[in-house]
């Protein structure tokens, strides 16, 4: 960039210079050469006169200008790559980090769960055990209506002995 800035400043600030009608035409000529003149001289052409060192200024940028260009985009094209690069390395920071936290939530809730199962496993085996070892409910029942039976009998027997 500080090159256009200089080229543009050694543009402006050079001196201008009036022309002079040439004695010549200049009518078909290549106005694009440069022509040196000698004080005094008339221009060929209209036009900003530079010194000496003011246009081996212009004419050394002007040559180095493709160069210039090429270090800039290059430098660009570096900067880029170093920018991607460090992206790629961030996010792949990010996702092992989140990778090994899920790795971890998922072992916790994976042992959650076999410690679940172990406990319905002694629960399921505690209730089949005491229903192992309970008596049948069929037996209790006839026992209960058995003595159910007996009782009102005896009841019945007792009331029709103290009304005799």
């Amino acid at each position: 960039m500080s090159w256009k800035i200089l080229f543009f400043s050694v543009l402006l600030s050079s001196c201008t210079v009036a022309a002079q009608e040439a004695k010549h035409s200049v009518v078909g000529a290549d106005l694009s050469l440069v022509c040196p003149l000698i004080q005094g001289q008339q221009a060929p052409f209209p036009g900003v006169l530079l010194s000496t060192k003011a246009s081996a200024a212009v004419i050394a940028e002007y040559s180095l200008f493709d160069e210039r260009l090429k270090i800039e985009v290059e430098n660009a094209n570096r900067l880029m790559q170093v920018k991607a690069d460090f992206e790629i390395k961030e996010h792949e920071s990010k996702f092992a980090t989140e990778k090994s936290i899920l790795a971890a939530q998922v072992e916790s809730r994976n042992e959650k769960i076999n410690m679940l199962e172990r406990n319905l496993k002694k629960s399921e085996d505690e209730a089949r055990r005491l229903a192992e070892d309970a008596p049948n409910r069929v037996t209790w029942f006839g026992i209960g209506f058995a003595g159910g039976i007996l009782f009102t009998i005896a009841t019945a027997y007792a009331i029709g002995q103290v009304v005799n």
